[in-house]
C-alpha cells in the first residue's frame, strides 16, 4: 500500500514572542525552546500558523461542506502514525462514502500567488495552474485526509475550526440553497424530443449554473445494457474493443441516456431486446458530450456542433472510465 508522508516534523527557525503556533502562544523563547502554555517545547516540533485568517482574501468564502481530498493543505506540520492511517485508509477503503469518520477540521482558502510553492497533503505541488482553486486548509483531520486520498475518496466532509479564524469572515453553511454535503439530484436539464436553438440556450445556462470543477452537484440520466450483465456487482465499465455494441463508439467511456426510453431503445438496439435500463447519477462536472451521436446527426444532415448542450438537447451523453455501484440503481418505472 502507498502511504503519502510529505509532512513531517522539520524546525522552524522564524518563531518569535506572541506567535501563534500550533501548540499556542509562544510566552517565551531560547535559542532551541519555546514555552507555551508554561511548558517547554523543542522549536523543532512547533510550527507558527497565522493568528487569524487574512480578512482581505476571504470575506466571502464560505465552507461548502465538503472538499476534494486531493485539494486539502496542512496548516502545520504533523508526524505521520502509519498505524492509524492504515486502519483508516482500510475502514475507507470498505465503507467508502458511508464511513463513520467525523469532518476534518479547518478552514477554506482561495489558492493564489502566495501558496506556489506549498504542497497539498498528496505531496503534489502548488503551481500557478491551481491559482483561484477552493482549497481547505486542515488543523484537525490529516490522517482521515491522507487515508481519504489513498482510498481514493471524491470528497470528504469538512468543519471550520473556530480557533484559527474570525466568525466575520467565514461562514459554517452548506449554502442555504444548495447542499454540498450530501447533494440532492438535479433535475435532468433535457427538455423534449423536439431541439430548438431556445432549448439549447437553456440547456447551457443550466450547465453554466451547475458545471462547476469543485463543486458536486449530481443529475440523474440512464443506461440501457444486457440483462446477463452483472452491473449491480461491478458496476457500468467503459467501452472497449471486445464490449463494443456499436462500431461508433469510441473506447473509454460510458454513454448515457437523458430518459429511460432512449436508454431501452440503446439497450434492445445492442442485446437484441433483452436488456434493462439503470438508473446513473453522476457529477454534473463528468458529463461528456457525445461526439459520436453528434456525427452521426451531421451524417444525417443535422446542423449541430459538439458542444454539451447540444448532445443533451439530442438526448445522450458520455462519461469518462467506470461508473461505481453506489451511483446505480434498476430503472423501475414505466416506459412512455
Amino acid at each position: 500500500m502507498k502511504y503519502l508522508l510529505s509532512y513531517k516534523l522539520f524546525e522552524d527557525t522564524n518563531l518569535a514572542m506572541g506567535d501563534n503556533t500550533d501548540a499556542g502562544i509562544i510566552t517565551d523563547i531560547t535559542d532551541t525552546q519555546v514555552e507555551i502554555d508554561g511548558n517547554w517545547f523543542a522549536k523543532k516540533i512547533v510550527t507558527k500558523i497565522p493568528h487569524t485568517t487574512n480578512t482581505s482574501t476571504v470575506k466571502k468564502i464560505h465552507n461548502r461542506g465538503t472538499i476534494d481530498p486531493n485539494l486539502v493543505i496542512s496548516a502545520f506540520t504533523n508526524p505521520i502514525d502509519i498505524d492509524k492511517m492504515d486502519k483508516y485508509t482500510n475502514t475507507m477503503k470498505i465503507d467508502y462514502l458511508n464511513h463513520d469518520f467525523p469532518p476534518i477540521i479547518g478552514y477554506p482558502t482561495i489558492i493564489d500567488e502566495n501558496d506556489i510553492g506549498k504542497e497539498f497533503l498528496n505531496g503534489d505541488p502548488i503551481t500557478d495552474k491551481d491559482i483561484n482553486k477552493y482549497a481547505w486548509i486542515v488543523t484537525d483531520g490529516h490522517h482521515r485526509t491522507v487515508s481519504a486520498i489513498n482510498s481514493e475518496l471524491p470528497y470528504i466532509e469538512t468543519k471550520l475550526d473556530h480557533s484559527y479564524i474570525e466568525d466575520d469572515y467565514y461562514t459554517e453553511s452548506v449554502n442555504e440553497n444548495t447542499n454540498y454535503l450530501k447533494p440532492e439530484l438535479l433535475q435532468n436539464p433535457y427538455i423534449n424530443e423536439i431541439v430548438s436553438p431556445e432549448n439549447v440556450k437553456e440547456i447551457k445556462k443550466w450547465l453554466s449554473k451547475h458545471k462547476d470543477l469543485y463543486t458536486f452537484d449530481r443529475v440523474r440520466f440512464y443506461h440501457g445494457t444486457g440483462k446477463n450483465l452483472d452491473i449491480l456487482t461491478q458496476g457500468l465499465k467503459p467501452t472497449t474493443f471486445n464490449r463494443r455494441r456499436s462500431f461508433q463508439s469510441t473506447s473509454g467511456y460510458v454513454y448515457l441516456a437523458c430518459t429511460p426510453e432512449v436508454a431501452k431503445k440503446f439497450g434492445d438496439l445492442g442485446n437484441q431486446s433483452n436488456s434493462i435500463v439503470y438508473c446513473v447519477d453522476v457529477y454534473v462536472r463528468d458529463l461528456k458530450a457525445d461526439i459520436d451521436q453528434l456525427t452521426n446527426l451531421r451524417a444525417n444532415g443535422v446542423d449541430v456542433g459538439n458542444t454539451l448542450a447540444e448532445s443533451i438537447a439530442y438526448g445522450t451523453v458520455r462519461v469518462k472510465g467506470s461508473i461505481p455501484i453506489y451511483n446505480i440503481s434498476v430503472y423501475e418505472g414505466d416506459f412512455k
